[in-house]
């Protein structure tokens, strides 16, 4: 797929990407983004619409009020560098793409969190099921939103391949090459969320240089793949996500809210207060409704949590590991004697964070022509460990209590 030689069907395609999205909407980020009339159509969606009151960071507007920005914003910026990659991949030899599939993956852009659950990431190791594989299945079953990707000019089933590749195993390499477009070390989604997520929360850490980034995309192998000269945009980019995570998305007070809503929910579903099932396809407000519609005492935790009163943290310790059964009751048993009174079990929190990866594999193509993993090809993070360094710091296991105290 890197071929210099740009044929006609190139041309047709690049000028179609340039020429035919005229309906623009105008975002506080990217300034105009450009869509077709047939893409802008998904904005009035109802299954779109209900991206419009889910919050892109949850309780993170506790830490940072300004960050109130929602999936839906999100889900329009993730479109709009989506094309812009496809224009410079065009221009910069990429063969073998269809119009078919150029508007599928554009589609599987705008749809890639159309299941998301509510509270951000709250709920995300409570149930079993992704909200990759949940937004397929709203794809799958409303009549109206297949329509709009049919009217687009899209697949239906080659959005679902794109979008949750687990649940859809393919073979077409031009697919393939889109999966790893939208899920990769460099993505539309992460080139949108660490710049969003930055600039409603007011701090420079996210912010990346995305025009350079994408004019200098190029694919090999089924791949997306950069030139050597972009290698410190790379570093910056994993620079600027250990930052957020250590100030934004990880930052205790983040934590603290999220871990409340976690355990009030883990507790309802083990005592068959609610099913898994009740979570999915909620918005911000639905959820809250749920919670309250139950006489349910630790969903006391979802209330104090969305009003911004927080538990106290009892231990924060480093945790580059996975902590055992034993491991994790002594640190509740510990936290229980410096109660004042007997409290619940469900009171006392343990927050361990899931695995995180600096991702270094996206390919580079050096002076010579030849392509090797960013890991190898930078001399930062080949020479020394600090993917590793990054996740040993950001990871860390915290107690949280109601209660004052700390061990």
């Amino acid at each position: 797929m890197y071929n210099m030689n740009m044929t006609i069907n190139d041309s047709i395609l690049l000028s179609y990407l340039v020429s035919d999205f005229t309906v623009s909407v105008r975002d506080p980020l990217w300034g105009d983004m450009l869509f077709t009339p047939e893409l802008a159509a998904f904005y009035r969606h109802p299954q779109m619409r209900k991206l419009d009151r889910i919050r892109q960071l949850g309780p993170v507007s506790l830490l940072y009020p300004g960050a109130v920005h929602t999936r839906l914003s999100h889900s329009l910026g993730v479109c709009d560098i989506s094309r812009r990659m496809l224009i410079s991949l065009l221009r910069n030899g990429c063969r073998h793409l269809t119009k078919t599939g150029i508007n599928s993956f554009l589609c599987a852009s705008m749809l890639h969190d159309l299941g998301h659950f509510p509270f951000a990431h709250s709920l995300k190791d409570v149930v079993s099921r992704s909200h990759e594989s949940l937004g397929t299945e709203i794809i799958r079953s409303d009549k109206s939103l297949k329509e709009l990707i049919l009217k687009a000019g899209a697949d239906v089933d080659t959005v679902c391949c794109i979008i949750c590749p687990e649940e859809n195993p393919v073979t077409d390499q031009e697919i393939i090459f889109y999966q790893h477009l939208l899920s990769g070390a460099l993505d539309p989604d992460k080139l949108d969320y660490l710049c969003r997520d930055a600039y409603y929360c007011g701090v420079p850490y996210g912010v990346q240089d995305v025009s350079y980034i994408t004019e200098h995309m190029y694919a090999l192998d089924s791949r997306p793949a950069l030139k050597i000269s972009t290698a410190s945009s790379v570093e910056h980019l994993l620079f600027s996500k250990y930052l957020m995570y250590k100030n934004v998305y990880w930052h205790s007070a983040t934590r603290c809210a999220t871990a409340m809503v976690k355990s009030a929910v883990q507790a309802a579903i083990e005592d068959h207060v609610i099913k898994e099932e009740d979570l999915y396809y909620l918005d911000d407000n639905e959820f809250l409704k749920l919670c309250d519609s139950k006489n349910y005492k630790p969903f006391e935790l979802v209330k104090l949590s969305s009003q911004g009163l927080l538990y106290n943290t009892n231990c924060e310790r480093q945790c580059p590991g996975d902590l055992s059964e034993q491991e994790l009751e002594e640190l509740k048993s510990k936290a229980a004697s410096l109660a004042p009174a007997k409290c619940e079990s469900y009171e006392i929190i343990v927050d361990v964070p899931e695995r995180i990866s600096f991702e270094t594999d996206i390919a580079i193509i050096g002076t010579d022509g030849k392509a090797r993993a960013f890991s190898q090809a930078d001399e930062l993070f080949s020479e020394t460990s600090v993917a590793y360094a990054f996740t040993k710091t950001l990871r860390k296991v915290r107690v949280y209590t109601p209660f004052e105290g700390k061990f």
